[in-house]
């Protein structure tokens, strides 16, 4: 795998969804993952990223990772590269959103 995008999300589903559009492109034209770190949103924010991923069929290159705690941004990150590093996907670059 080139590259992994890791965004990091908190009641901001809207965005997310939004960034996941942009990257589709992208995404399709190389060899690229991305990861949505969910923060533990107070909201409805896993499920409707859950439902958008579904709604696309876009689960083959988005990985969903709802978290039991909000332990910010830093944790949030760390939270996708340690999936990541259990899956053997570790990348040759990593852009951090």
């Amino acid at each position: 795998m080139k590259y992994v995008v890791v965004i990091v999300n908190y009641c901001t589903a809207d965005l997310v969804c939004d960034c996941l559009r942009s990257l589709h492109a992208e995404v399709l034209s190389g060899n690229a993952k991305v990861v949505v770190v969910d923060n533990h949103s107070p909201d409805d924010s896993v499920h409707q990223i859950s439902f958008f991923l579904k709604e696309n069929a876009w689960s083959h290159w988005v990985q969903l990772l709802p978290q039991q705690h909000n332990m910010g941004f830093a944790a949030g990150n760390n939270a996708a590269i340690r999936w990541l590093l259990s899956q053997g996907m570790m990348p040759d670059f990593l852009m951090l959103l």
